[in-house]
């Protein structure tokens, strides 16, 4: 059937037009308020009638819904966190899930934290947004963000996932088996202006069926820090696995080469052994030993199908350009 268009002439007679319920335009908005609000709510676009958790605000949510979290209130040094293990699924289509409040330039104030083992959310739909949000370990145990898709599987789809602004700390997980944030079979992932701090492996790629297309990681932070309990760091980014496309461009590596954990086969800035047609660009890191960018390289694994271009070293004297050795 074709669309209608109403003409100026039709207006002056009178014409009366089809209806369009708004909600069948826009998406409707959500509220997280975990010290104020109530899971049983039910009413949309309303900050007055809260929903207590993510997961809460998820099983209400249709495709395309916009859901905002609040912070909670400071205890000690750190804020308290929301404790969710929530996952999206394959319906909640192009969703967004953001963090409110003035944390928008800092997210540290908006902790997401693990209620039981396992991930503290997991996103199974496609061209889904995260934004303004800090995920810090709780009670998680594989890693904080999983991202899972497959073709085998018609429940996982996550493909066109972005990720802005969030603070991603203290996730202690062997690259070997995930990463704070970890992607399985995503296609279309884009990583931009996070911060990750005291993790043990900060991005995974994983292809266990598939593999991963066109990453995209800019204006990160990859820190790591030996205050207790942090166990120790493997890689920042580890991709051993048929990655094509991949670009991690002015990101930062402020510390020494991660040293890992006692046994630990993989103690680099980042793993690329499998990926294709791809780059490393424009990066800072603070390896004041010489050490090696390349395929074999004890700084960073980096294939020769995955170009090195305009990154520096510190050292003692100057800014040293990072070539491939």
């Amino acid at each position: 059937m074709s669309q209608y268009v109403a003409t100026p002439g039709d207006l002056k007679m009178g014409m009366k037009l089809p209806s369009i319920k708004p909600s069948a335009m826009w998406s409707k908005a959500w509220f997280v308020d975990y010290d104020n609000g109530n899971n049983g709510n039910s009413m949309v676009n309303s900050p007055e009638f809260p929903m207590k958790t993510l997961t809460g605000a998820l099983a209400k949510m249709g495709r395309g819904d916009v859901v905002y979290l609040r912070p909670r209130p400071y205890s000690g040094t750190d804020p308290q966190g929301i404790l969710d293990n929530a996952v999206v699924p394959i319906a909640l289509q192009g969703i967004s899930i953001i963090g409110s409040g003035p944390q928008s330039f800092d997210p540290f104030d908006m902790q997401l934290r693990g209620a039981a083992a396992g991930a503290i959310l997991t996103v199974r739909a496609p061209q889904i947004s995260i934004e303004n949000l800090c995920f810090n370990r709780g009670s998680s145990t594989t890693g904080h963000i999983r991202l899972e898709s497959s073709s085998t599987d018609a429940t996982k789809k996550a493909w066109g996932i972005n990720i802005f602004n969030c603070h991603i700390r203290n996730g202690n997980i062997k690259a070997t088996a995930g990463g704070a944030l970890y992607a399985d079979n995503v296609w279309y992932l884009n990583i931009e202006k996070c911060v990750f701090v005291g993790n043990q492996t900060a991005i995974a790629l994983f292809a266990s069926v598939d593999s991963i297309q066109n990453v995209r990681i800019a204006n990160c932070d990859f820190l790591h820090t030996a205050a207790a309990g942090v166990a120790g760091i493997d890689c920042h980014i580890f991709g051993n696995v048929l990655c094509n496309q991949i670009r991690i461009t002015f990101c930062y590596f402020p510390g020494t080469v991660p040293t890992g954990l006692a046994g630990a086969t993989i103690s680099r800035y980042m793993t690329l052994t499998g990926c294709e047609k791809g780059s490393v660009d424009n990066c800072i890191f603070a390896a004041a030993a010489a050490g090696t960018f390349g395929a074999a390289g004890n700084n960073a694994i980096i294939p020769t199908t995955v170009v090195i271009a305009n990154n520096y070293r510190e050292d003692a004297v100057a800014n040293v350009p990072i070539i491939r050795t």
